[in-house]
């Protein structure tokens, strides 16, 4: 397991080494919860075309943005 699924308010992010990734393909880990370990191969984004806007004023901090190529 090399991610942490972290979903809030503003989207969902995968926690991996200590720092947390926008999840630009978010249906990807639609069926799993906030804290479940999961294994996956992902490349970093320059941007995100299906980027919403939050549905809260909940200011999340991340690394950069991310698209998961594969679940493990």
């Amino acid at each position: 397991m090399n991610a942490i699924v972290e979903k809030n308010c503003t989207g969902s992010y995968l926690k991996i080494e200590n720092k947390y990734y926008y999840v630009c393909n978010q249906s990807i880990i639609s069926s799993y919860t906030s804290g479940q370990a999961i294994s996956v191969s992902y490349e970093v984004l320059e941007g995100c075309a299906g980027m919403t806007t939050p549905d809260c004023y909940l200011n999340f901090n991340y690394e950069s943005i991310i698209e998961i190529k594969e679940i493990i």
